[in-house]
C-alpha cells in the first residue's frame, strides 16, 4: 500500500499518549460502546496488548474530541481566532486605513 507517510517515532509516540491520556480519562464503558467491544478489551487496547479497527479509531478520536488534520494544515484555536476578530473589529473602527492594502 503506497502513499501512506511514516511518522517519527517519538511524534507518534505523543500521539498515542494525548489519545491515551484522554480515553483513560473517561468512562471504560462508554469507550467500550463507542467501538463495540467490551471493557475488557478497552483495557487491553490501552495496554497496547490489542488492537483496534480503523473505523474504531477515528470513532475513539471523535470521542476523545481529536480529529485529524492533514500537515500542511495549521490549527488555531477557537479562542485565538475570536481574539483576532476583536482586534481587526477595532482596527477597522479606529484606523481603518491600516486594513487598506491598496494604500499600503
Amino acid at each position: 500500500m503506497g502513499g501512506s507517510s511514516q511518522l517519527p517515532n517519538s511524534m507518534s509516540q505523543e500521539f498515542v499518549g494525548i489519545l491515551r491520556n484522554r480515553l483513560e480519562n473517561m468512562s471504560t464503558k462508554a469507550v467500550a460502546a463507542e467501538i463495540d467491544v467490551d471493557a475488557s478489551h478497552v483495557g487491553k487496547v490501552l495496554n497496547g496488548t490489542a488492537a483496534l479497527k480503523l473505523t474504531d479509531v477515528a470513532s475513539l478520536l471523535k470521542l476523545a474530541g481529536l480529529k485529524v488534520v492533514d500537515q500542511q494544515r495549521t490549527c488555531v484555536r477557537p479562542d485565538e481566532i475570536a481574539y483576532l476578530r476583536q482586534l481587526y473589529a477595532r482596527v477597522a473602527m479606529q484606523a481603518p486605513w491600516l486594513l487598506n492594502e491598496d494604500e499600503a
